[in-house]
């Protein structure tokens, strides 16, 4: 094989679009038909590498003041991982994102690719592809030139350029629209130019920054279970950010969540769920969020109680050991394991503890369950019961909790679970 042969592969095999004006291709993963989403990761080889990031800092100066985005970042990315970044608006997810891109420098810290320095390389050389929300098709050039563009900014001789184009133009239905510019073409037609410029590369990591955030929730749901079987497939290491717990949850291997520009916790959907390090993380993930009820811990006998406003809960011994401190904390318990008592005899069940009465404030049918927002003295919780649940507002209802999954919290600003 001659050294031209091996050059030519090498660059079908590291592609990476580039935009004239910041060096990364902004493409559009918004509005991708399922077959569309197929195409994009189908296209590519199984390339694996990891991406770690060791005490990322990125700071921004603003007027007089610096604006800590990211705030000693230690995050690791399995080969072929798909993590979910989630995090409210501001929480520095974007950021992370730009920052292994390329499109953003780091304060501080080191990046690594495939085990790779890349601080100092540029966006083009890192051989990662980010997709946006937006169509980003560039409005003077034709569909052709828009697919074809990424091939030649790499300079791929010109009749590998006509074929590769050809073949992904016939695949995403654009065979007769090769001569239009985007001005020309409908919404669905751009989005599958878009797609098309997208499947003709073969990036080491994608990094996606809420794809599906301009969508209807029919196809939202659609394209989410299709991304996450694609990549369980092909093993591409994958970074996805998303201000959705739900999407967080469903797609990732793991989910890192971050506010104010700190990582909270990293771990499996189901460890963040069922053990959350904080308060923050256990009122962001879960829908409707976990109930936090402040209080104080006070001793009785072994265990102690839980004392909020006039009502006194037993503490049974902590799973983890660990006796509960006395003073301010904070319980936690999510809806589903708030009960509803209507005889003794059901007030008996095992695990379950008498919190007294209630009154129902609200009652929300979502279909598949019923969330049921009730007053505790000056406290409101939320219950999540079955759909056929018949409570209107104003009654009056006994309540208890399921010992068996609650946490106490540190009611001080680290809001730490104890428990």
């Amino acid at each position: 094989m001659t050294a031209a042969n091996l050059l030519f592969r090498a660059l079908q095999s590291h592609s990476f679009s580039v935009n004239p004006v910041d060096g990364v291709e902004i493409e559009d993963y918004g509005k991708l038909a399922p077959n569309a989403v197929h195409h994009l990761f189908s296209h590519r080889k199984n390339i694996l590498a990891s991406v770690a990031l060791e005490h990322i800092e990125r700071v921004f100066k603003e007027r007089k003041r610096q604006v800590h985005a990211v705030r000693d970042l230690c995050l690791h990315v399995n080969d072929g991982e798909l993590l979910t970044l989630v995090g409210p608006s501001g929480c520095g997810k974007t950021t992370t994102l730009r920052v292994i891109a390329g499109l953003d420098e780091p304060s501080a810290g080191t990046i690594r690719i495939e085990d790779r320095v890349v601080n100092r390389v540029l966006p083009k050389d890192r051989d990662v592809a980010m997709v946006f929300q937006n169509y980003a098709l560039y409005p003077h050039m034709t569909v052709y030139q828009n697919i074809a563009f990424p091939l030649r900014m790499r300079k791929l001789p010109k009749v590998e350029i006509q074929r590769r184009v050809s073949e992904t133009a016939d695949r995403m239905g654009l065979a007769l629209l090769l001569d239009r510019k985007p001005a020309a073409l409908s919404g669905g037609e751009k989005q599958r130019t878009a797609v098309a410029r997208a499947i003709v590369r073969s990036p080491k990591v994608f990094l996606l920054d809420e794809p599906l955030s301009n969508l209807d929730a029919p196809l939202r749901v659609e394209l989410r279970s299709e991304i996450k079987r694609l990549q369980r497939s092909l093993k591409t290491t994958t970074v996805y950010v998303t201000h959705d717990q739900e999407e967080a949850m469903t797609l990732g291997d793991r989910i890192a969540v971050m506010r104010e520009g700190v990582l909270q916790q990293c771990g499996s959907p189901l460890e963040v769920y069922n053990r959350p390090a904080n308060r923050f993380v256990a009122g962001f993930i879960g829908t409707p969020a976990m109930n936090l009820i402040a209080g104080t811990i006070v001793e009785a006998g072994d265990a102690g109680e839980f004392q909020f406003g006039k009502r006194r809960l037993p503490i049974s011994k902590p799973t983890n050991g660990i006796r509960m401190p006395v003073g301010p904390a904070v319980f936690g318990i999510r809806p589903q394991n708030v009960r509803f008592q209507t005889t003794e005899n059901s007030r008996q069940d095992r695990g379950l503890i008498d919190v007294g009465e209630g009154i129902v404030r609200l009652v929300e049918t979502t279909g598949d369950a019923t969330n049921v927002r009730i007053n505790l003295d000056d406290r409101e919780i939320i219950a999540r019961t079955t759909p056929s649940c018949e409570l209107r507002e104003n009654d009056r209802i006994q309540v208890a909790f399921d010992t068996t999954h609650v946490h106490f919290f540190r009611a001080d600003e680290s809001g730490e679970r104890v428990s």
